[in-house]
């Protein structure tokens, strides 16, 4: 088998040469092996795992227990099985043998997949079990009966947007590798995917740019959403690749909605620097919402004050305390909710590239969704379908509207040609010949940022150009320093106002307008409300900032934040901001500090996910600092309390384990002299056992921390007295 071309008796002269071979070259496996007569295997009492071995066990004894009827052994162990089965044996050798075992195994793990499939199924497990059709896909591409299966399960599952994508997916692959159309049983299994869909908008609807193009069955679905009287608050999700559309098709919605008389508010999330509920900030600050807060009572007042500081500028009598309780949350939520539905109409709450919003936002959302609210609300959410999975919170919160029906989806594919033929028409002014327009096609696949950017380059050429390197050609048309402009905006990272930009930018306002217009013009920058500024597309940002060297990297990071500085006048309420831009500028030990900053911010808001991040990226870098020895006293002193913080904020999760672990981490870094903080700690980490139901250790924590803090000081010291009381309530409290 192994050498075919051999001799039987060269081959085994052969066996016996490699065997030897493996003895002297690994002895610690070669002694594991055991060749007898016409044999070779693993020695009987060798300690091997092999997961070739323990794969097809777990297939052989799943089969067993369903033909007993067993099927809860079954699924288990063909969960096993599948877990085991990452990839295909031997990757990259085709030797004839080696490719024959690995056609078994493939079918041995496609025959796992479907079994485990059909098991979940038949549970009403249907999440799962498309997790697990999808790898069957995988195994097959070009098998129909998986995508109608894959089509089934998300058409049971509700999700039928999900069931149009994997049908998208098949028409693609089968087009392309076959040049063939979908058989009739999947066209079938497609139809009872596809929502009926009516006309596009009305004639009275007034556009924001250029007519929406190739949109008609999504706006058909959008119309009859709305049309439908669905009350309460519900969301909308618009998903899509990157450039696709999502943006212009919620631009529509908004001015058709503010006809009917809706009231429109619109944020956007951004990467780096997560400020905790910005999104919610900026609804909070629309006009109409911000009118109509006044009428709120103080008691929801003082509460919307922890998320937009200007409401407590004349009111300090309502400044709120810290929030350290779950209630007070939940009273923080309904605040805000009873905010963003004081103005009392109808209302469309718009949030862009939803997979960067921050773990806070995502849970007001979770309350306020499932809020009931005195009037219609729509949050209409934009997301990148490739980026939601790295959003831990999304999943579920998604998962959960579609439960309790209070989610929409929308997804957006690419144009198809006679609509990028279309789109093209409206960007140059004239219609294209067909060969342009076929040219058009092939080099952006009715990607629309694709098509607007080649079309305002000038790159249409005879090869495919991907849309980074388009839109890096239309930046190289740019003037120079409107080309710096735009690299220093880039590294802003988000919406910027002109004082902010000009400040960071060292140059006269003059100056700076020019720029500024520049990159208006060349729809490099687009304005918003006549106040802020933001880049046409993220990608456009992207490109931008990825043309910019490391060391003008760090000057820009460094320039914004010193404009952050001196303009903004809450540090708070933008230190993680200014934390990234330190960090990305190279002043780390700044970053350590500014992310310490953020995380008290985020904690004062009850935004515990954001303050634990922040927390944790201030420790990464505290780590990697290298010190003089003067300062490693302030690196200890910094690690402690960021330790001991992270504890309360564990603690305040009821992740205990994690707690204990950062108290005592906190312990180690605190100097030994410091009675009082070597006893609190004890104290917080004995809380904690206590919790556990750990009461000896929690116990004998108690004690060290009662000997560690020592008898009472001849002078009088409070700390000390407030950490004797910390004790005696704590031992009060313990069993």
């Amino acid at each position: 088998m192994l050498w075919p071309d051999s001799t039987e008796t060269q081959a085994r002269a052969n066996l016996r040469n490699l065997v030897h071979s493996l003895q002297h070259g690994l002895p610690h496996v070669g002694k594991r092996l055991e060749m007898g007569t016409g044999t070779l295997g693993w020695r009987p009492d060798a300690t091997v795992v092999l997961d070739l071995a323990d794969f097809e066990a777990a297939v052989n004894a799943a089969d067993a227990a369903r033909r007993s009827a067993d099927n809860t052994a079954a699924q288990a162990q063909l969960e096993a099985a599948v877990a085991i089965y990452r990839r295909e044996l031997l990757p990259g050798f085709y030797d004839d043998w080696i490719v024959a075992e690995r056609d078994r195994l493939n079918s041995l793990a496609r025959h796992a997949l479907d079994g485990l499939v059909d098991l979940l199924e038949a549970q009403r497990d249907y999440a799962r079990a498309i997790v697990h059709a999808e790898r069957l896909l995988q195994q097959d591409r070009l098998n129909e009966t998986t995508y109608r299966r894959l089509m089934r399960l998300h058409v049971l599952a509700g999700d039928h947007a999900g069931a149009r994508r994997v049908y998208r997916a098949c028409v693609d692959v089968l087009r392309r590798e076959l040049g063939e159309e979908p058989a009739g049983a999947t066209r079938e299994a497609y139809a009872v995917a596809q929502r009926e869909v009516e006309d596009p908008r009305p004639a009275g609807d007034q556009p924001s740019r250029w007519p929406l193009v190739g949109r008609q069955p999504e706006w058909a679905s959008l119309r009859k959403y709305f049309q439908a009287g669905n009350s309460g608050t519900r969301l909308l999700l618009i998903v899509g690749e990157a450039g696709v559309g999502k943006t212009r098709l919620a631009e529509e919605l908004v001015e058709w909605r503010r006809g009917h008389g809706d009231l429109p508010a619109v944020a956007a999330c951004y990467r780096g620097g997560v400020i905790s509920y910005a999104p919610l900030a900026a609804w909070l600050r629309t006009p109409g919402v911000e009118a109509a807060r006044a009428g709120l009572r103080d008691l929801w007042l003082g509460e919307v004050g922890r998320i937009v500081p200007e409401v407590l500028a004349d009111r300090p009598d309502l400044t709120p305390r810290p929030i350290t309780e779950d209630w007070q949350r939940q009273h923080l939520f309904e605040a805000l909710a009873r905010a963003l539905v004081a103005p009392g109409e109808p209302l469309i709450l718009v949030v862009e590239d939803l997979h960067w919003c921050d773990h806070a936002t995502l849970e007001f959302l979770g309350f306020f969704l499932r809020w009931q609210a005195p009037r219609r609300v729509v949050v209409c959410a934009t997301a990148r379908v490739e980026e939601l999975v790295d959003q831990p919170g999304i999943g579920p919160l998604l998962e959960a509207l579609r439960r309790d029906g209070r989610l929409q989806e929308v997804e957006l594919a690419p144009l198809d040609p006679a609509q990028t033929s279309q789109l093209a028409a409206h960007v140059v002014g004239r219609t294209l010949d067909a060969a342009a327009s076929e040219a058009l096609y092939h080099e952006t696949e009715g990607n629309a940022l694709h098509v607007v950017e080649t079309l305002r380059a000038g790159t249409l050429g005879p090869l495919p150009v991907s849309v980074q390197a388009v839109i890096a050609a239309r930046l190289g048309q740019l003037s120079p320093p409107a080309r710096e402009l735009a690299g220093l905006a880039a590294t802003i990272g988000r919406e910027f106002r002109f004082p902010f930009l000009a400040r960071a930018a060292g140059h006269p306002d003059e100056v700076v307008v020019a720029q500024l217009d520049e990159l208006i013009q060349r729809r490099v920058v687009r304005e918003h409300d006549g106040m802020s500024y933001d880049f046409s597309h993220d990608k456009i940002r992207m490109v931008a900032y990825a043309q910019l060297s490391t060391a003008r990297r760090r000057l820009l990071h460094a320039r914004v934040a010193e404009a952050l500085e001196a303009l903004e006048p809450d540090l708070d309420a933008i230190s993680a901001v200014l934390a990234h831009h330190s960090e990305a500028s190279g002043n780390s030990e700044r970053a350590v500090v500014l992310y310490q900053q953020a995380a008290q911010a985020a904690r004062s808001v009850y935004a515990n996910a954001d303050a634990l991040a922040h927390t944790r990226r201030a420790l990464a870098l505290l780590g990697s600092l290298q010190l003089t020895r003067e300062a490693r006293a302030w690196r200890a002193r910094t690690e402690s309390a960021l330790q001991e913080s992270l504890g309360d904020m564990l603690t305040m999760m009821r992740r205990h384990p994690e707690a204990i672990a950062a108290y005592q981490a906190a312990r180690n870094a605190t100097a030994a002299e410091d009675a009082i903080g070597q006893a609190r700690l004890h104290r917080k980490e004995a809380n904690a056992h206590e919790t556990q139901q750990d009461y000896p250790t929690a116990l004998a924590l108690l004690d060290r921390a009662e000997a560690t803090l020592g008898p009472e000081p001849a002078v009088a010291n409070q700390a000390w007295w407030q950490e004797w009381r910390g004790l005696v309530k704590t031992c009060g409290n313990s069993p």
